[in-house]
């Protein structure tokens, strides 16, 4: 994240970057020196006010409020499929492990990105996945289709609230060495 400020410090701009995606905020007065930069990096047009972003679903309102949802990504989500006749207590197979990280992976992005009230229920999955039970697939779906059912939800930022100028950035990690 890369800011721009005035002699005062009042923060006029602000950039984030991952990898080859940029995302942006200006006062109106400082967005030719925004423009300036993509034009260099040779960007693309900007889109405004409602785009995607790293699979995210940004929008932004008439009052400066922002919406971030993953409502596209969440929506791709697929229920996982168990055999017929099986029992409830049966181990799951190879094919059906895989599956079941390949759903805790994604809840896992979408609950880090927006969705903080999924904590619970993803890491319940993720601590299933490996060693479960047809049961839990059972709960794995349960999963699914309550985000599915309510993939518009996300995180709201809203305008005016935060004094942007006076704010620190802090990155904390979980290294999780040889476990």
């Amino acid at each position: 994240v890369y800011s721009y400020t005035d002699k005062d410090g009042k923060l006029l701009a602000l950039v984030g970057a991952h990898v080859d995606d940029v995302i942006w905020a200006a006062m109106p007065e400082e967005e030719p020196i925004i423009r300036r930069v993509i034009d260099e990096f040779k960007c693309g047009d900007p889109d405004e006010c409602s785009f995607r972003y790293c699979g995210k679903d940004v929008s932004q309102d008439s009052d400066y409020n922002i919406r971030v949802t993953c409502k596209a990504t969440t929506e791709k989500l697929e229920p996982l499929r168990a055999r017929t006749g099986r029992k409830s207590t049966d181990k799951l197979k190879e094919e059906e492990i895989s599956q079941m990280k390949s759903i805790a992976g994604s809840l896992q992005w979408i609950t880090r990105q927006v969705r903080p009230e999924l904590d619970f229920s993803t890491s319940k999955v993720q601590q299933i996945a490996a060693n479960g039970s047809v049961d839990s697939i059972k709960f794995a779906n349960k999963v699914v289709r309550y985000a599915k059912s309510t993939s518009d939800r996300g995180l709201t930022f809203k305008s005016g609230v935060v004094d942007w100028s006076n704010m620190s950035s802090i990155v904390v990690t979980d290294a999780s060495h040889a476990n």
